[in-house]
């Protein structure tokens, strides 16, 4: 669906979401505005980070993968995945041009400016996940779980799980 919906740029929502209460992240960051919209009572967060160290995160992990089409004998599923990233992440939000870092950086700013400006601030927490489980659990009003916050986003563990989907997509 996220497939169609980049090449479409029509989706109905509800559908997408059936089974779902939340998004995060890529491609849903994408579509922040139409799914900000339809879902007009939900709460939104907005991860914060310093942006240099963002653009040093990306490059370091998930860029290489972005970037390069999956390989012929992939499964179909990692073939459209692959082609919806490129489209709405590399050409429509970067316009190509995520490697010019001081250009990837203002769209990194632009856009959690544009999602200050845009969302009601009733709806919207501004969240550095270092705060850990209090400030996103108040704000979705919900008791904080009885472990740590999880942290598993880090650049070690995503290379880790990068070299591990393309050894799985290799086709030996």
């Amino acid at each position: 669906m996220w497939h169609r919906l980049a090449f479409e740029d029509q989706m109905d929502w509800d559908q997408l979401f059936s089974g779902f209460h939340a998004t995060v992240d890529w491609p849903s960051a994408r579509w922040w505005r139409e799914i900000a919209a339809h879902y007009s009572d939900a709460k939104v967060l907005l991860s914060v980070r310093d942006p240099e160290a963002w653009y040093t995160s990306v490059i370091n992990t998930i860029y290489q993968p972005m970037k390069s089409a999956a390989p012929d004998h992939a499964p179909e599923l990692v073939r459209l995945q692959s082609e919806m990233v490129r489209k709405s992440i590399l050409i429509e939000t970067f316009d190509n041009r995520f490697e010019d870092k001081a250009h990837a950086i203002e769209v990194f700013k632009r856009h959690n400016q544009e999602v200050r400006d845009s969302v009601d601030p009733a709806r919207l927490l501004e969240f550095d996940v270092r705060e850990g489980w209090a400030p996103l659990c108040r704000f979705l009003d919900v008791p904080i779980p009885d472990e740590p916050f999880p942290r598993l986003n880090d650049t070690a563990t995503t290379q880790a799980m990068i070299r591990m989907m393309n050894e799985s997509t290799r086709g030996d």
